[in-house]
């Protein structure tokens, strides 16, 4: 096929490759042979996916030509036998030698470039008929989160009194307000362009969900109760049948007859309790209604049923169309103002670039100019990884190859690989591909030209066993070979090479586990080293972790060399707590990792050490910011004692005057304040390069940073940092209070490549940033599908009756209706798809080794199991290295470690102290306070404090009917006197006025907290903080049928853990003044504990070292 490549370049050829099969050699050789054959360099335009893509070919292509020129004659002419079908001449060998010098000397007449670039180009010559700013620059993603702000601000401004009161319930939803603010404007700009307005896109949806634009729940309703729109006289024969039934079925059959005897009227205003006596929540049918039914009144009871349901899809759909009305409106005020707000500045984005250059080679006035100007266009046009490209860019593509293919020696060359497409978050889609694929064909054909599908089926890259396991793959899951339209082989070049693939299936118990995530945390510096945690994750990366040292210190590649660290990476979907938790286990097992891909810059802990010591120069009074800077890397030995002594020095004086006033007496807190006040002698009105020059290299903020973190990455990071403030300063005003405000209010995503620093480095990168590459040794972390749910707050499917592209924004799933249903399930079905092919394109990146670990992945689960679950091939060469030999004797045996399939023992830990556990012997208090049903008590005080948590959230409902129905779940077991009598008790507390302030909305429901005592890590959780303007009230719920008449009485283990509390919110909160309280939940009442009382036992407690 490769020579089919070099030959015959009036040819067009679309090339199906599989990975590793020679992409990048295939399209270097094409242009090589059009070269010869005598294209012009001008008239060949490569797009490839990639700037690194289009480096390596160009690179190549280079390389190939210099070393022409070095050739002698008969070695170039044997070399050159291959490109032609005749006998190489003199003047060939001249003219393959001048080649060079007309790509390389002249590199401004050949087109490798990535499709942005093209576009870019294109408009910078055509800067009037695109309609675009002048001397325009691509947006950064700084600047475009703070147009999108801009424009969403304004777009808010812009709707009239009803829109906003048709949209308030709308943006009371911050998830719907964040996704309209990261919405792609540029993809709903030309959605709504191309339709003509958000009338049309509305009408489109009334259509797809077959309603009339007229229609309200209401009137549906009314209609819906009238006598003709039923089977009346069914449902009485119905009730009657009923009323002889059980008790449930005659209660349901007095509801129908009420119903039927009632009014329009009254029927419209019980309806939704006419419909609760047919169906469930989730509208399944009430099974006790169909007992003991003939088939004649079960088809009454079903065709009602079925029409009550088609009744509340009815209103779900004109909900769902009011909805999407009034988000879409907003969303093409936003997108417009996006629009408006990027160009006045003189912006564009990359989809800007695309869509302005279709626009241009589409117009059918600017079209035929474009086409003269460019003289003629391009003669060949080759495309690589065809199956990233989107819609937008394929009518580029359409549009430049057109009026080319009609004429003589012109040809399209096109590499892709259906398995690879993976970026449908970039706008690609799959199908376009296929539709490409037969549109090119049949374009040819029409024009009587040649047209070849070839296929490069042998792999260059992978040993046999991982080419087994990816046939296996492929030929097993949804998305990968055109759902079974035909068997996927692939065939390797290395027969006999070794190779491994071993797969790591968590067991049912780590699967069904959930790592519970602690939504609110002190912010704390990472001076202590890390510390593994009993979890899932941890447990998971704990087992990767020794099998990557067992390989390293054991394991050989197939030529017989040692396994280096560099041979290994690890590749995970994206970045998650599973991907902290392997980098912080590795790193802490001392072999370094280069883990940074996509990375959020604010994010990074040397940026917070910067962004702090910046905030500390423009307000030294800020105590919590103070806080973070004397624990982190700038300072040194100021340990959590001494600061809580600074803290508590003077508390009616802030953190900076205290320090100043002690750093007489403590000669580390002198240096500290040193330090400090030669920050804040830096100029006045320092713009942000000059104060932070000023602080990296002047006040040694860069070695200070290094001696505690690693240096690389500090390296790294401020290099970075650096040139996000040059940018800044570029367009605003440099100052360093407008500097760190726009920094720290947007997500700053930076691309790091994750280069390998030394052999002892692995390298961690996501399974998107490695298409193209390839590596000796793959571990694959395959997350569990609950990790890996997402649902885009936008679609744009295509309608079924228009044949054009609408957006759409879902329902949620308590809110769900048929249409709706089928449209997710068909989005759910399309991510899983993609998801598939992403496995594939991992796995394809190994050369030799591949470890699969499978985190839960129902994916991987459904698949056949491969038995034991390993597939080995070949042997490594018995040419080993002498260091290998010393260390073992390899033969063809696998080193990952014996324990790989074992359930993995934690080694001892430290563990954190929880305050309620102090002093007991049981995961509960023992309060010698209790009842004899001890279980039962504290069965029934954990539902009470999930009431009084979730209760206050919902107002304007009925709490006691949702205390019921939470208490009447089968999972809780309580029978109905339990249900009432914790009820009154919960409604008891929440509707007295005293207690009102704890539950008002300066209050916070179960807030976590952690602090250092000693060596030791403290990890509480409050029932109730009240945050007012000079007081904090500490609230904790006791469910004691025995109520202490005095403080005095109350379990010591309560007010220990009370005085935890308390010293841990002053360290959070040392101005303010804190009061601890008890509420006793059973005859409710509020017992404030003296701040005597909680001296003494925080005072206890550190001298007894309860927490040693």
């Amino acid at each position: 096929m490769i020579e089919d490549c070099k030959l015959k370049s009036e040819n067009s050829i679309w090339v199906n490759a599989s990975a590793g099969t020679g992409k990048t050699t295939c399209l270097t050789e094409r242009i090589k042979a059009l070269l010869l054959n005598g294209t012009d360099p001008e008239k060949i335009l490569c797009v490839t996916f990639s700037n690194i893509a289009a480096k390596e070919i160009n690179d190549r292509l280079l390389g190939d030509l210099s070393r022409w020129n070095q050739l002698e004659d008969k070695q170039l002419g044997s070399e050159l036998k291959k490109y032609f079908d005749r006998k190489v001449t003199l003047d060939d060998l001249s003219e393959a030698r001048m080649l060079l010098f007309k790509v390389h000397e002249k590199s401004e007449k050949i087109s490798i470039q990535t499709i942005h670039s093209f576009c870019n180009n294109l408009l910078k010559r055509f800067l009037f008929e695109a309609k675009i700013p002048l001397f325009y620059e691509i947006i950064n993603e700084v600047e475009q989160d703070r147009i999108k702000l801009d424009a969403f601000n304004l777009a808010m401004q812009d709707l009239d009194k009803k829109q906003r009161e048709d949209l308030q319930e709308i943006f009371a939803d911050m998830k719907i307000v964040s996704s309209l603010k990261k919405s792609n404007s540029s993809k709903v700009y030309e959605v709504l362009k191309r339709l003509g307005s958000v009338g049309v896109n509305t009408k489109i949806i009334a259509d797809e969900y077959n309603i009339k634009y007229s229609e309200t729940p209401e009137i549906i309703k009314i209609n819906e109760c009238k006598d003709s729109s039923f089977n009346k006289e069914g449902l009485y024969r119905l009730s009657n049948v009923l009323a002889e039934g059980n008790t449930t079925q005659r209660r349901s059959s007095e509801k129908i007859v009420h119903w039927l005897d009632s009014s329009e009227k009254k029927r419209c205003e019980i309806f939704e309790r006419y419909i609760e006596i047919f169906l469930t929540k989730t509208l399944g049918f009430r099974e006790h209604l169909k007992k003991n039914l003939n088939k004649s009144n079960f088809d009454i009871l079903s065709f009602e049923s079925k029409r009550l349901i088609e009744v509340i899809h009815k209103k779900r759909k004109i909900e769902s169309y009011k909805f999407n009305s009034n988000i879409i409106t907003a969303l093409d005020i936003f997108s417009k103002y996006y629009q408006k707000l990027k160009f006045d500045i003189g912006y564009v984005d990359f989809d800007d670039l695309v869509g302005k250059a279709k626009d241009l080679l589409s117009s059918k006035e600017e079209s035929h100019w474009v086409r003269y100007k460019l003289d003629g266009g391009f003669n060949h046009i080759l495309i690589d990884e065809a199956q990233d490209t989107s819609p937008p860019q394929w009518e580029i593509i359409k549009a430049l190859t057109d009026e080319m293919l009609e004429r003589e020696n012109t040809s399209l060359f096109v590499v892709g690989d259906r398995k690879q497409s993976i970026y449908s978050f970039q706008g690609v889609e799959i199908d376009y591909f296929d539709k490409m694929k037969i549109y090119f064909k049949n374009k040819l054909e029409s024009l009587n030209k040649k047209y070849k599908e070839e296929t490069l089926d042998i792999n260059y890259r992978s040993s046999p066993a991982i080419l087994e396991y990816v046939d296996y793959l492929s030929n097993s899951l949804s998305g990968i070979n055109e759902n079974g339209r035909y068997k996927i082989i692939h065939k390797s070049a290395h027969i006999g090479r070794y190779g491994i693939v071993k797969i790591h299936r968590c067991n049912e118990k780590e699967a069904s586990n959930k790592l519970k995530n602690n939504d609110w945390e002190s912010w704390k510096h990472q001076k202590e080293p890390y510390i593994r945690k009993k979890s899932p994750l941890s447990n998971m990366a704990n087992k990767i972790t020794k099998a990557i040292k067992e390989l390293i210190e054991q394991g050989s590649l197939s030529n017989g060399q040692k396994i280096k660290a560099s041979d290994i990476t690890i590749l995970l979907k994206k970045r998650s707590e599973l991907w902290d938790e392997i980098k912080n286990q590795i790193t802490a097992s001392g072999i370094k990792v280069s883990a940074n891909d996509k990375i959020q810059l604010n994010h990074d802990i040397v940026i917070k050490d910067l962004m702090s010591i910046g905030r500390f120069y423009l307000l030294p009074n800020d105590n919590f910011n103070l806080s973070i800077l004397l624990k982190g890397p700038f300072i040194e030995n100021i340990d959590d004692n001494k600061l809580l002594s600074l803290i508590k020095y003077d508390t009616k004086k802030s953190l900076w005057d205290n320090l100043n006033k002690c750093k007489d007496n403590n000669p580390e807190i002198k240096k500290a304040c040193d330090f400090l006040e030669n920050i804040l002698k830096i100029k006045a009105g320092s713009s942000p390069s000059y104060f932070y020059k000023s602080l990296i290299h002047k006040h040694d903020g860069k070695s200070k940073l290094s001696a505690r973190l690693d240096p690389n990455q500090v390296d790294e990071t401020i290099k970075d940092f650096l040139i996000e403030i040059k940018d800044y300063e570029k367009l605003n005003t440099a100052s360093l209070e407008g500097f760190i405000y726009q920094f720290e209010n947007n997500e700053t995503q930076i691309n790091r490549t994750g280069n390998i620093l030394n052999d002892n480095t692995i390298n961690m990168r996501t399974i998107h940033s490695v298409k193209g590459d390839q590596f000796p040794v793959v571990f694959l972390i395959v997350e569990s599908d609950a990790a890996r749910v997402e649902q885009e707050q936008f679609y744009f499917p295509e309608s079924v009756r228009k044949k054009v592209k609408f957006i759409i924004s879902p329902s949620n799933a308590n809110n769900s209706f048929d249409y709706m249903d089928e449209l997710k399930e068909k989005e759910k079905i399309k991510r899983n798809e993609e998801y598939h092919r992403l496995l594939y394109v991992a796995s394809t990146r190994a050369e030799e080794r591949l470890y699969i670990f499978d985190h839960g992945s129902k994916s991987l689960k459904d698949l056949p199991l491969i038995e034991n679950n390993e597939i080995i091939s070949g042997k490594i060469t018995a040419s080993q290295t002498i260091e290998a030999e010393k260390n073992q004797n390899l033969g063809n045996k696998d080193y990952l470690p014996a324990y790989f399939n074992e359930n993995t023992r934690y080694n001892s830990i430290t563990e954190s102290i929880s305050p309620s556990k102090i002093g007991t012997d049981y995961n509960e208090i023992k309060s010698p306070l209790q009842a004899e049903d001890r279980n039962r008590k504290f069965f029934s005080g954990r539902h009470i404090h999930k009431l009084l948590q979730i209760i206050p959230d919902l107002v304007n409902q009925d709490h006691r009917n949702i205390s019921r129905k939470y208490l009447s779940q089968k999972s809780i077991g309580l029978n109905d006197k339990e249900i009432r009598k914790i009820t009154d008790e919960i409604m008891s507390i929440y509707d007295r006025s005293e207690f009102s302030h704890l539950f008002s909305h300066s209050s916070m429901p179960e807030v976590p907290f952690s602090f250092k005592v000693g060596d030791r890590l403290i990890n509480g959780q409050i029932d109730r903080l009240v945050i007012m303007n000079d007081e904090l009230l500490i609230v904790d719920y006791k469910t004691d049928i025995i109520i202490p008449e005095a403080i005095n009485d109350v379990d010591s283990s309560y007010l220990m853990q009370m005085s935890i509390y308390y010293f841990a919110m002053k360290e959070i909160y040392p101005l303010k003044k804190l009061r601890c309280s008890f509420l006793w939940t059973k005859k409710p009442s509020i017992m404030n504990i003296p701040d005597k009382i909680l001296f003494s036992h925080w005072k206890t407690f550190l001298e007894e070292k309860v927490y040693a």
